[in-house]
């Protein structure tokens, strides 16, 4: 039988690395480029090129010797706050990167793409927001990953799966792979960091939003679930030829503060807070995954906070001791 070759642009990255082994680990043939090393785990294989999305020859190279029938696009830059103030280089990964991974699918003759795009997209949504929302960014990240679904959907001969992702935090479920909570900007692990010694204070953007304690409020969907999706949704385009947009979250908001009382909880003692200035960002984003559901069989299963919170303890033990 004919394995299915799917080449992973960004395979280095928080999620790009454990869908790449998940992937190998299912028989198929697995490419991963990223500007970083890639960290290979026994027993699978993987090829790994470092290459980047920004050089145009470089990226039609690797569609010419691997042919892959199907890319999962991870690599992007993803800070919202960094995106205001260097929006060129955002411009370049983001947008222009994208574009050389379409031209050179279209050259190769390779017609399925798996896009990471993002919540940020769309505006606020006090109730679970369905993907035909208006999409109206409010950070330039966002814009950047509206631009980004726009130009694969211009496209004609290409097949697309767009999973757009809520606030993705935590590990897979043998906490095999996950996140580093010293230089994390994402809240829960900044919280837990401080709860475990390695920071001093949590920050808090924003304390006057229209919520019931004023702080804005997420939808945190775990590393398993979000790695689980993409396998899904690349078995989907194996057997379905039509494209898809898919919101990838719980529909369970949680504040800033429920954040930090929920850590408090569970490792019982007090977390000191800073509080700043709002930013430049929805004060609530909610997803409605029902589509998720019907399309590919997909629904959160390991998304709670506690599940989430343990996870991070018993990966930052054992990768970070």
């Amino acid at each position: 039988m004919h394995h299915h070759t799917i080449l992973i642009t960004g395979g280095s990255g928080y999620i790009g690395r454990p869908t790449a082994h998940r992937l190998a680990g299912l028989g198929y043939r697995v490419v991963v480029i990223d500007t970083r090393e890639f960290h290979h785990i026994p027993g699978f294989d993987i090829e790994s090129i470092k290459g980047d999305i920004r050089n145009l020859s470089q990226i039609k190279k690797v569609f010419q010797r691997y042919h892959p029938d199907l890319v999962i696009h991870f690599a992007a830059l993803t800070s919202v706050s960094e995106s205001e103030k260097k929006k060129k280089k955002y411009q370049e990964t983001n947008i222009h990167g994208l574009e050389h991974i379409l031209s050179s699918m279209t050259d190769a003759g390779c017609r399925k793409i798996l896009f990471s795009s993002s919540s940020a997209v769309y505006r606020d949504s006090f109730t679970p927001v369905k993907e035909d929302a208006l999409l109206s960014p409010l950070s330039f990240y966002g814009q950047t990953k509206l631009e980004g679904e726009r130009l694969i959907q211009d496209s004609e001969t290409i097949q697309y799966g767009i999973l757009r992702y809520f606030n993705v935090v935590g590990t897979t479920a043998g906490g095999e792979f996950g996140e580093a909570l010293d230089h994390n900007a994402k809240l829960i692990p900044s919280v837990l960091s401080v709860a475990l010694g390695i920071r001093k204070k949590a920050v808090i953007y924003g304390t006057r939003y229209a919520t019931p304690d004023g702080t804005a409020i997420r939808d945190y969907v775990a590393l398993e679930d979000v790695v689980r999706a993409n396998v899904l949704a690349v078995e989907h385009s194996q057997m379905d030829s039509s494209s898809f947009v898919c919101n990838i979250g719980t529909g369970r908001g949680m504040s800033n503060r429920d954040i930090v009382h929920a850590i408090e909880k569970h490792v019982k003692k007090r977390i000191p807070c800073i509080y700043r200035k709002a930013r430049k960002e929805p004060v609530v984003s909610l997803a409605d995954y029902a589509k998720a559901a019907s399309i590919l069989g997909w629904k959160p299963v390991c998304s709670d906070i506690s599940s989430i919170v343990s996870s991070l303890v018993f990966f930052q033990k054992r990768h970070h001791p």
